[in-house]
C-alpha cells in the first residue's frame, strides 16, 4: 500500500554547529561519533521557533507566524520565516563553528502587528548563529553575541521521512560541535501514520501534465479539480502557484504520493486540489521550482478555466505599484521603497552600511478607497512609452526617485531626479508622494 504524505509548501531549514565556549559544560564535550549520531537525530526532526532569548528578555513568537527549521548536511539552508520563504548556505569554519551566508528571502507582505519585525529579527539572527545545543527536547541556536539565542521545539506533526519511526532519531540532551560528513538528502514532507490514508476530496475532474495549455469549462461553483503532476521533493523542487485568482479558483488541499512504495528520494505525484468558488474566467499557472531560488521554473503548467453558473465578470489584471528614493552621500536609512497593491502598503528601508542600518520593514492594510484612486491614476501604457531614465538621478546629492508598475507580470520602471516633475505621471506622482510621506511618517522609518 502506498503511503500518502501531506506536502509542506514551506521549505525546511538546515542549520548546524556549536561553539566550544567556556560557558558550555565539559560534560557535553562529545566524541565525533556521538556528535554524528546527535546530528543525525536532529536531521530526523522538524523544529518550530518558540522564542528569542537575550540577557534580560524572552520574547515569544507571534502565534501563527512561527518559523520552521530542520538540520541537513547538504550545505544549504532553506525555510520559512512565518511569512516568507528564504534560502542560503552554511559553511563549517572549524571544528566547532559555522558561518551562515547568502540568506535571501521572498518579499511578500504579511498582515498582523509585529510579523514583519519578527521576520527581520529572525533573518538577522540566522547570519549570527555560531553554535547549537539540544537540551530537554528543545533546540537552542546561540548567536555570536553569547547572551542571545533562539529556542525551538519539535514540530507537533514531526515524523520521519518514510512514515516510520527511526530509533536513532530521538532528540537527546547534548551539545553538537560540527555536522557529520554524510550527504543525506531528505524530502520536505510530513507523512501520516503508515496504516492510515488521509481523507481525499471528492474530485469532479482530474488533470495531468498533458492538459497544460487547455481551457476547461466547469459547470458550477463548488466543482473540485485535481491537478496531478510528477514531482520529487528530495531535490528541493515542488509545484508552486505562480499566477491565480483565488476568488474564482482556490487551492483547498495539497498531497504528495511517493512512488516506489514510499522509498525515500523517489519521485512521486504532487496532487493539488482546487475548488471553483464563483462564476468567472481565470488563468492558473504553476511552476516546478525551488521556492528559495530567484530562478525561472524548470517546468510550467498553464491552464484556463471558465466557471459557469452566473454572469461572468471581466477579469481585472493584478496591479502592483512601487515608488522609491535613494541618496548616495548620506548616513542612515538612505534607500527606501514603498510597495502598494490591493492588499497592503509595505515600506522597506535600508542603509548603505547594512550592519549599522539593517533592513527594516513596515506593513499596513491598503484602504479600498485609496486603491481605487491609485488604479485610476496608474496608466501602465504611459509608463511603457516613457524613457527609462530622466535627468541624472544618481549624479549628485540631490538623490534619485523611481516609479515601478507590475501589470500581470509585465514590469516597467522610470527613474528620475528626486522631486522632478514628469508631466505624463503628474497625477500619479502627486498621489504616490503623498502616500509615501504619510506611511513613512506613521512607520517611523
Amino acid at each position: 500500500m502506498k503511503h500518502i504524505c501531506t506536502l509542506i509548501s514551506i521549505a525546511l531549514i538546515a542549520l548546524v554547529g556549536c561553539g566550544g565556549s567556556d560557558s558550555v559544560s565539559s560534560d557535553h564535550d562529545a566524541t565525533a561519533e556521538y556528535a554524528s549520531r546527535s546530528v543525525a537525530g536532529a536531521i530526523g526532526h522538524s523544529w518550530v521557533l518558540k522564542s528569542f532569548v537575550s540577557d534580560d528578555d524572552v520574547v515569544d513568537v507571534i502565534e501563527g507566524a512561527e518559523a520552521t527549521l530542520e538540520f541537513g548536511t547538504d550545505g544549504r539552508i532553506v525555510g520559512t520565516t512565518g511569512c516568507n520563504h528564504y534560502g542560503g548556505s552554511y559553511t563549517e569554519v572549524d571544528s566547532s563553528n559555522l558561518s551562515i551566508s547568502a540568506v535571501a528571502a521572498t518579499e511578500m507582505a504579511c498582515m498582523g502587528d509585529g510579523i514583519m519585525d519578527q521576520e527581520s529579527r529572525f533573518l538577522r539572527s540566522l547570519t549570527s548563529v555560531s553554535s547549537m545545543e539540544l537540551r530537554d527536547g528543545e533546540l537552542q541556536l546561540y548567536l555570536e553575541q553569547a547572551s542571545e539565542y533562539l529556542v525551538f521545539v519539535a514540530a507537533a506533526d514531526d515524523s520521519s521521512q518514510d512514515c516510520t519511526s527511526h530509533p536513532d532519531s530521538a532528540v537527546t540532551d547534548s551539545t553538537v560541535h560540527n555536522p557529520p560528513d554524510t550527504p543525506d538528502v531528505r524530502e520536505d514532507t510530513v507523512c501520516v501514520d503508515p496504516g492510515t490514508e488521509p481523507e481525499l476530496l471528492p474530485t469532479d475532474l482530474r488533470l495531468t501534465a498533458s492538459d497544460s495549455g487547455d481551457t476547461i469549462d466547469l459547470d458550477r461553483p463548488g466543482t473540485i479539480v485535481e491537478i496531478a503532476l510528477e514531482s520529487n521533493p528530495s531535490t528541493g523542487y515542488s509545484w508552486q502557484i505562480i499566477d491565480s485568482d483565488s476568488t474564482t479558483l482556490m487551492l483547498v488541499r495539497e498531497l504528495f504520493e511517493p512512488g516506489e512504495e514510499g522509498q525515500a528520494g523517489a519521485p512521486g505525484i504532487q496532487r493539488l486540489f482546487f475548488e471553483a468558488r464563483a462564476p468567472g474566467t481565470t488563468h492558473l499557472k504553476l511552476g516546478y521550482m525551488r521556492v528559495w531560488e530567484s530562478l525561472p521554473p524548470l517546468q510550467t503548467f498553464d491552464i484556463g478555466f471558465i466557471v459557469n453558473g452566473g454572469i461572468v465578470p471581466l477579469p481585472i489584471p493584478p496591479l502592483g505599484i512601487r515608488i522609491g528614493t535613494s541618496f548616495g552621500e548620506c548616513l542612515g536609512y538612505c534607500w527606501k521603497e514603498v510597495i502598494l497593491d490591493e492588499e497592503a502598503i509595505v515600506v522597506i528601508a535600508r542603509g548603505w552600511d547594512t550592519e549599522a542600518y539593517p533592513e527594516k520593514i513596515y506593513a499596513e492594510k491598503m484602504k479600498s478607497e485609496l486603491w481605487v484612486q491609485l488604479q485610476t491614476a496608474a496608466d501602465f501604457s504611459t509608463l511603457e512609452r516613457m524613457d527609462e531614465v530622466y535627468g541624472c538621478p544618481d549624479c549628485a546629492d540631490g538623490g534619485a526617485e523611481w516609479v515601478t508598475m507590475n501589470l500581470s507580470g509585465r514590469i516597467e520602471t522610470v527613474k528620475f531626479e528626486y522631486g522632478a516633475k514628469l508631466k505624463p505621471l503628474a497625477e500619479l506622482l502627486e498621489l504616490l508622494r503623498a502616500v509615501r510621506d504619510d506611511v513613512i511618517e506613521r512607520s517611523g522609518l
